[in-house]
């Protein structure tokens, strides 16, 4: 799995909280927990966008905003590279929140 740390922990109870899945494993070859992942991040606050541009050499933008800032993460050749370095980029965000805590 991508997330790491206090990410990590708060997407399992999310999950459980709000779906019937009791082993996230059996998501994984499914690709649905990027899906899951994504949406637990906008339940906190963290938007993940991913865009397609021609212009940039057909190239899969990756940008995660917040309340508080807007990030550029990369250009991706990929929609799947760019989902998996959105989501880095937002579990590093969530996780920040609480580093101090």
């Amino acid at each position: 799995m991508i997330l790491t740390d206090k990410a990590k922990e708060d997407f399992k109870e999310w999950v459980f909280e709000n779906y019937y899945f009791q082993d996230l494993n059996v998501l994984y070859p499914l690709h649905l927990i990027d899906t899951l992942i994504i949406e637990f991040f906008d339940s906190v606050g963290i938007y993940i966008e991913i865009h397609y541009s021609r212009i940039l050499g057909d190239k899969f933008l990756c940008i995660v905003n917040t309340e508080a800032n807007y990030n550029l993460t990369s250009y991706q050749d990929s929609r799947q590279q760019a989902t998996e370095q959105a989501i880095k980029k937002a579990n590093d965000l969530y996780n920040s929140r609480y580093e101090n805590v």
